[in-house]
C-alpha cells in the first residue's frame, strides 16, 4: 500500500496546511510507519487507528482519500470512498485506479513512488471543486446490481450470437 510514500508526501503538505492524516488498517509494517511518523515529528498529525470493519464513517468525515499503492487489482476502497462522495487521489498502478477514475475524470491520478507528484495531486484536489453526487453516481456503476446487469447483458449477447451462428 506504500503508506511510507503517503506519510512522506503528507509531511510536506502538513508544513503548509494544518491537517491530519489517518491511515486505517493493520499489518506487518505498522512499527516502521510509527517510526517514520515519529522521525518526521508528525505524532500529533498522523494517526494509525488500526483495522476497522466499516471505513464509511471515516470517509464521511474526511476531506480527501489518498491511495498510495504500487499495486492494486480492483481497489474497492476507491469505489467505497467515491460512494461516500469523497474526492480521491491515487497512484496510477498498472491496473485498477485509472479504470475506476477513468483517467482523471473522477479523481486525480499520479505516478507511483513519487512523493512530490503525490503532494501535487493532493494540493490539486484541495484546489478543485468536487461534486459529491457525481462521485457517488460513479461509484454506483460498480454496484452489485449494475455489474450483475452488465454480466447478464454480456452473456445474453453471447447466447444470441451463438444462436445466430448455429442457424
Amino acid at each position: 500500500k506504500n503508506f511510507k510514500l503517503l506519510i512522506e508526501a503528507f509531511s510536506m503538505f502538513s508544513e503548509e496546511q494544518n491537517s491530519t492524516l489517518i491511515i486505517l488498517g493493520e499489518g506487518d509494517l505498522r512499527i516502521d510507519l510509527e517510526k517514520q511518523v515519529e522521525a518526521l515529528g508528525l505524532s500529533d498529525k498522523v494517526f494509525l487507528p488500526g483495522f476497522v470493519d466499516d471505513p464509511s464513517p471515516w470517509f464521511l468525515t474526511a476531506d480527501l482519500f489518498v491511495l498510495s499503492s504500487n499495486w492494486e487489482g480492483l481497489p474497492t476502497v476507491l469505489i467505497e470512498s467515491l460512494d461516500c462522495g469523497l474526492p480521491v487521489v491515487s497512484t496510477d498502478t498498472p491496473t485498477g485506479p485509472s479504470e475506476i477514475l477513468e483517467g482523471d475524470l473522477w479523481g486525480i491520478l499520479v505516478p507511483m513512488n513519487n512523493a512530490k507528484a503525490l503532494l501535487a495531486g493532493i494540493k490539486k484536489s484541495f484546489s478543485k471543486k468536487h461534486n459529491p453526487d457525481a462521485l457517488m453516481e460513479r461509484a454506483d456503476q460498480f454496484s452489485v446490481k449494475n455489474i450483475s446487469l452488465k454480466y447478464l447483458k454480456y452473456f445474453e449477447t453471447i447466447l444470441i450470437n451463438n444462436h445466430k451462428t448455429n442457424d
